[in-house]
């Protein structure tokens, strides 16, 4: 007779290190951009912004109207 026991306890410990990791890494990314004075943008790369659809800070100013153009430092 197989003893399953010591599979089920590994699967187990592998889904809670798996959702801790992930956890862990959303808590602390999001507190590194919540307390930046940068917003995300500043640490994604162009491609990415790209590729999930995000505008660059250009095109997001080109977009806005005449009278409301943001002057830039």
């Amino acid at each position: 007779m197989i003893n399953y026991q010591f599979e089920k306890n590994a699967r187990r410990n592998r889904i809670k290190a798996l959702f801790f990791t992930i956890a862990f890494h959303a808590i602390l990314l999001g507190g590194i951009f919540m307390t930046g004075d940068a917003g995300i943008e500043e640490y994604i790369p162009d491609v990415v912004q790209e590729w999930i659809g995000m505008d660059s800070q250009d095109e997001a100013v080109a977009k806005l109207p005449e009278d409301k153009q943001v002057i830039r430092p």
